[in-house]
């Protein structure tokens, strides 16, 4: 048996051990699950807004079928006092009222008035989901709350399938049931997991899985649901996945033989729209890819540069699409480039996409935001007060939202 003074050296080093791995713990779980801009946060490797598609979804018909922005300054909202919310994510309209995501918490703005109605912190790393009901917020912790438009909590539930090494991305497709897409990033513990993402149907009524796939190997770079077939698209690097929220658990998923995928997302008839990397070019640039649903190809656009940050993307109701791969930008209709603007000089990267009915666009880049014509005319320029971190909306007054680091700007 040991001594009394074996003992206390036993006690005294198993004290650091467990010290340390506690600490070590906690490091791991603050980072945020590798590089990525800044300014986009997780939304920047998901094509789903407000629960749907990009290029399908109801924020788009939304808009006015134009604006016409003089660059006047209505107000600047800053986020609520003691609150550290952090950058905005995401910005949403509903009725009167302005809902500004972050990755800290949110908070609701009255338009008219310019002033905030109430501000809620958490932490989370998921997209948010909202409709005319509530907020969906999946926090840090791996709890799914529902907020009512009013800053009331509704109720708060754990999902079991969470845990703390996933990045969530999910999309709703109905109340009681929820389609979740997670990313799975390597695990630094005794027994680390492989990199990879899981795709999973959560059936809210009994608190089950429905269905669960899981994809070792690869973290996937975008991802795009269809609400009507429930078909299902994963783009990684190495290929493009297919499945439907239907398919049984063994089932694998097909191939669509689409390699280099650095985003996704979707036309309005139903088309991937992929941004990739030229396998055949020695300099690896970029390409557009139009593909149907089986994956085969409509077309694709070769274009001039390699991006280092890739936004999904952005299309309007008669299939013009625009995409901003680094610093430029790209109007393209069935495959041919209509027009491009060099955004270089004007020191942009990162060019994040609005696309309105009328189909002009809104490109908001580091420190500005600009409105161009679907023929490329500019409409308007605004020089931001502050480095803009996610895409501009507007509302049906004309009124268009920009937000930052230092909180949130109307201007008419």
């Amino acid at each position: 048996m040991p001594n009394d003074e074996s003992n206390k050296k036993h006690k005294t080093c198993s004290g650091k051990v467990y010290a340390a791995i506690i600490l070590g713990c906690i490091l791991l779980l603050a980072i945020p699950g590798g590089a990525k801009d800044k300014r986009n946060g997780p939304m920047n490797q998901t094509t789903i807004i407000n629960g749907m598609p990009y290029a399908n979804s109801s924020q788009n018909a939304s808009l006015p079928v134009s604006v016409n922005i003089s660059g006047k300054d209505v107000w600047t909202i800053s986020p609520p006092s003691r609150m550290n919310l952090g950058d905005p994510r995401m910005l949403a309209v509903k009725d009167q009222t302005l809902f500004v995501f972050c990755q800290g918490g949110a908070y609701a703005v009255d338009i008219a008035a310019g002033k905030v109605l109430w501000g809620k912190a958490f932490i989370s790393y998921a997209d948010p989901f909202i409709n005319d009901q509530y907020l969906r917020i999946v926090d840090a912790n791996h709890f799914l709350a529902h907020i009512d438009l009013n800053g009331n909590s509704i109720e708060r539930f754990r999902i079991p399938i969470l845990v703390k090494m996933f990045r969530l991305f999910y999309m709703s497709l109905s109340d009681d049931r929820m389609f979740l897409f997670l990313n799975r990033y390597p695990a630094r513990f005794d027994k680390p997991q492989p990199q990879g993402f899981i795709l999973t149907n959560y059936a809210r009524k009994n608190d089950d899985i429905e269905w669960y796939k899981e994809h070792d190997g690869e973290l996937a770079a975008g991802f795009a649901v269809v609400p009507d077939t429930g078909d299902l698209f994963v783009a990684t690097p190495k290929q493009v996945y297919k499945t439907t929220t239907s398919a049984k658990t063994d089932s694998a998923l097909e191939t669509l033989n689409i390699t280099g995928a650095r985003s996704l997302s979707m036309d309005y008839q139903g088309n991937l729209l992929i941004m990739r990397i030229n396998d055949k070019d020695k300099n690896k640039k970029e390409v557009l890819l139009c593909a149907g649903a089986d994956g085969k190809k409509k077309w694709d656009t070769p274009l001039s540069e390699f991006g280092q940050i890739v936004h999904p993307a952005a299309c309007s109701s008669d299939n013009v699409v625009y995409c901003s791969p680094d610093k430029m930008l790209y109007c393209i209709k069935d495959g041919n480039i209509l027009w491009q603007k060099d955004m270089r000089r004007l020191e942009e990267y990162g060019l994040m996409l609005t696309v309105f009915s009328d189909g002009s666009v809104i490109v908001a880049g580091i420190n500005s935001v600009r409105h161009f014509s679907q023929k490329g005319d500019t409409l308007a320029e605004i020089l931001a007060p502050f480095e803009v971190t996610c895409r501009p909306v507007a509302d049906d007054k004309g009124n268009l939202f920009v937000a930052g680091m230092e909180g949130v700007r109307c201007y008419k």
